[in-house]
């Protein structure tokens, strides 16, 4: 059921002018991690625990946040977000 969808990023990857094997593979370890993160949600909500959704979000989102900060100060991207957050305040 996932090879021909496999098959067909694969296909259209291929062709890409800026292919570059690092995006690739960091596009498949993401779709791993997204399929993961599918597999243990639904284990945590329907399994021995039986989370309701909201715990469920209120344990997980804390770990993300801390997760993707050192990523964002890295990228640039918290500054950036700065930048415009203060542009944002100072127009008249």
């Amino acid at each position: 059921c996932l090879l021909p969808t496999l098959f067909g990023v694969a296909l259209a990857a291929y062709g890409e002018m800026n292919f570059n094997p690092l995006g690739a593979f960091l596009c498949g370890l993401g779709c791993f991690f997204a399929a993961l993160k599918a597999v243990l949600s639904n284990k945590f909500l329907t399994g021995s625990y039986k989370l309701h959704p909201f715990d469920l979000l209120n344990r997980v989102a804390p770990l993300a946040f801390l997760e993707l900060l050192p990523l964002s100060l890295f990228s640039g991207e918290a500054r950036r977000l700065s930048d415009e957050w203060q542009n944002h305040l100072n127009v008249p």
